[in-house]
């Protein structure tokens, strides 16, 4: 045996590239089946969760009883080895009305289950994690890594729960009667001192045995059934048999939606190990046809064919465990590159197939043992095969007709040129291509993967800006203001209310924390006063019927009925306009546009100046220096005024816009008419005006959420964001087709060309003799 091994190591110390070829091959086959079991364990663990997410691992949950620690200790002796976990709940935070019950975590073996949308859960005490149904309470539109400030404090967001963790434990209704502790929605940190709060403890029965596990519960259920009513044990005790487990777990591989997931992995990853195991067979075969002189000399010397046969076994047993090492390594590094993938470009939960869960392990094949015992196999079989067909030539001077499985078997192995294996490779590789083609992009008509989203090519936000058209990253709205009005029988104009209960947007001390947005906002109620009519004014209010009149002022305030009087609001000639908001950033951006006078901001802060903006179409009906008198009125809870701000201001400037000059402009001081005032919210307010807050924002950069307050009401709608994901569907389409080219053309070439070298270093040391 000695001397077996001796001979091996002399021979492949002098063939080290033949040697480096064929663990090459192996290693690939290896490594092609542990990344497609791991990554059908990941799909399977991923399903399984997803069953989790509502009820958690925990077996019960028990509500703060009073009695919970000397009914824990107890339990703990009865019944030694349960799995516990908390949900500390020191209070409730929020803003505004809306509050929630907030706690952090005590969970070491994960029994609360909480699955995040993306984002993770916070670990020190200025972080925070939220239910996104919650977020949207608050109106908070930031993502992890902004700002979030409630009553009890300043915090970063860590993590964004999944709102479907939020419809199961959404107890703490905003405005309604709720239990005094409530499953939280809101996490932070655990802190550092030990903490005396009530807390929601988990039990998890899994050590016990089935009858222990029942005489548990009972014991359990009788418990919290003496403290809390039916109802508000169905809220907190949510038993979850073992049995019920298992039979989940066991039934996700039959259900067709993660058949559907993985079959088509499964048909390219098969298609990838055949080409792989053709490449160990050509391998092999031009190893054997390289060292047949080597063989057949050892045989003449003395060599027995057993002996023979036991040292080509030997070695090959091996290389077999050196290619399985490095196999199963590399398929862990390629999956590892496909997880990251999967969780950081696609934000896919992070349910990794390397896992330890008995639940997915036990329904799921061992990726490292079949990649080893299949790489076993086909060495052995590939071995077996050269073995006993590699060394038979065909004849050569007459042709002859193949009349059994045996000489089909000879004739192809004796082949000294392209082999039918290699052709196959070739061929399975085109196949493999194809199909992947076919998966990723349906013919090129749609994208059937249901991670990704779908949005239109062309995404408008309804207010004339495309995706393709801007590059703004980031758009916030919040609804307009609206107008309640009283509309005159014979004349097309209303007389304009402002609503209310209007509140939305932000103001300029918000608008200054963000330099990189330009803020918008108008205003629809503004009217022109005058003593005399004006001809060149447009939209004029006007009131000629009794029935009109008695109707307004029946349902006005009383301090407001004498609107129609004489030196009242309703007889003078009163025009109505528009004035439009504008953040001081986007104002200077207008500044080359003055036709006349200058803009003094401060003015325009304190609101003793206006500017107008007038299409250059028309004569110019302001100038600067003009001063003009401005009214607001404001409507009460029915249709009747509650409100009139009056309010003299000078126009500061008179801009007028060219067609080219851009439209972010052009939408800032568009609106009807031919004339419109514009200022800052500020300056709208010192007028007098209703509601002067800015309802839309336009980032140049991506804002921190926090800077936002959530009492603006605004929503966001990410430029970035869906440029991201069309982005991310293109480079999965293209991607994945690039990708399966590699892997075949990895597969197949290295069959391919390791027969091509073969050969050539066979015609070089021929030539060499």
């Amino acid at each position: 045996m000695r001397e077996l091994c001796r001979l091996i190591y002399l021979y492949w110390r002098r063939h080290e590239k033949s040697a480096a070829a064929l663990m090459f091959a192996g290693m690939l086959l290896t490594a092609v089946v542990t990344a497609t079991l791991l990554l059908v364990r990941s799909e399977y663990r991923r399903k399984l969760h997803r069953q989790y997410d509502q009820a958690g691992y925990a077996d019960v949950t028990v509500p703060p009883l009073p009695q919970q620690q000397a009914l824990l200790h107890a339990w703990n002796e009865q019944y030694p080895g349960i799995i516990e976990g908390s949900i500390f709940v020191p209070g409730k935070a929020g803003i505004g009305n809306a509050v929630f019950s907030y706690g952090f975590l005590d969970d070491p073996e994960g029994l609360a289950h909480i699955p995040m949308e993306s984002g993770r859960l916070p670990v020190t005490a200025d972080e925070i994690a939220a239910d996104r149904s919650v977020l949207n309470c608050w109106n908070w539109n930031g993502k992890p890594g902004d700002t979030l400030t409630l009553d009890t404090g300043t915090y970063r967001v860590c993590g964004i729960i999944d709102e479907v963790f939020g419809r199961q434990r959404l107890y703490s209704e905003i405005g309604a009667e709720s239990p005094a502790f409530s499953i939280p929605l809101i996490y932070v940190g655990k802190p550092e001192t030990d903490s005396d709060t009530p807390r929601f403890v988990m039990l998890d029965a899994a050590p016990l045995s089935q009858e222990q596990q029942t005489a548990f519960r009972n014991q359990i259920d009788s418990v919290i059934a003496s403290v809390l009513d039916e109802a508000s044990m169905g809220k907190y005790a949510r038993w979850i048999d073992r049995a019920d487990r298992v039979a989940v777990a066991a039934n996700i591989g039959k259900k067709p939606e993660f058949q559907k997931d993985v079959r088509w992995m499964l048909m390219l990853s098969g298609l990838a190990a055949v080409i792989a195991v053709l490449s160990v067979i050509a391998v092999q075969r031009s190893v054997r046809t390289q060292r047949q002189p080597h063989l057949t000399l050892l045989h003449r010397i003395g060599l027995s064919n057993a002996k023979l046969g036991l040292m080509e076994l030997t070695e090959y047993a091996v290389f077999c465990v050196i290619q399985t090492t490095l196999g199963i390594l590399s398929g862990i590094g390629v999956y590892a590159l496909i997880y990251l993938y999967q969780t950081k470009a696609l934000d896919m939960a992070p349910y990794s197939g390397i896992t330890t869960d008995r639940l997915v392990t036990a329904h799921t094949k061992n990726p490292y043992l079949t990649a080893a015992l299949f790489s076993a196999a086909v060495m052995l079989a590939a071995c077996l095969l050269n073995r006993f067909f590699g060394h038979h030539a065909p004849d050569r001077h007459r042709p002859h007709r193949i009349r059994s499985t045996r000489g089909m078997l000879r004739a192809v192995f004796a082949q000294r040129s392209v082999t039918v294996m290699q052709s196959a490779a070739l061929m399975l590789i085109c196949l493999g291509t194809l199909l992947g083609y076919a998966y990723f992009t349906d013919t090129g008509k749609s994208f059937k993967n249901g991670l990704l989203y779908e949005f239109p090519e062309d995404y408008a936000l309804g207010n004339g800006f495309t995706l393709n058209a801007e590059t703004l990253p980031e758009y916030y709205s919040a609804p307009q203001p609206s107008v309640i009005g009283i509309t005159a029988i014979e004349q097309s104009e209303m007389l304009p209310l402002a609503d209310g209960n209007d509140q939305s947007g932000i103001g300029d001390d918000t608008a200054s924390r963000l330099p990189d947005a330009v803020c918008i906002g108008a205003v629809s109620q503004t009217l022109i006063v005058t003593d005399e009519p004006n001809v060149r004014y447009q939209n004029q209010v006007q009131f000629s019927h009794e029935d009109e009149i008695a109707f307004l002022l029946e349902h006005s305030d009383a301090a407001y009925r004498n609107f129609f009087a004489d030196g009242g609001l309703g007889s003078k000639q009163l025009y109505r306009t528009e004035t439009k908001l504008a953040s001081e950033n986007l104002i200077r951006q207008l500044a080359p546009y003055i036709a006349e006078g200058d803009i003094s901001y401060d003015r325009l802060r304190n609101g003793s100046e206006i500017l107008v903006i007038e299409d250059k179409r028309n004569r110019p009906l302001f100038h600067a220096g003009d001063t003009v008198k401005l009214a607001s009125v404001c409507a009460n809870e029915q249709y009747g005024i509650g409100d009139i701000q009056l309010a003299d201001a000078v126009i500061g400037a008179v801009l007028s816009l060219p067609e080219d000059a851009g439209t972010l402009l052009q939408y800032a001081v568009s609106g009807s008419g031919n004339y419109r005032f514009l200022t800052l919210a500020e300056g709208a307010s010192n007028l007098g005006l209703h509601h002067a807050a800015y309802c839309e924002i336009f980032a140049q950069k991506p804002l921190d959420g926090g800077l936002i307050p959530g009492s603006a009401g605004m929503t966001l709608h990410s430029y970035a964001q869906i440029r991201q994901r069309l982005l991310k569907k293109k480079l999965l389409e293209c991607g994945g087709m690039v990708l399966i080219a590699v892997l075949m053309s990895l597969l197949g070439f290295a069959a391919y060309f390791n027969g091509i070298g073969m050969k050539i270093r066979m015609k070089s040391y021929q030539i060499s003799i």
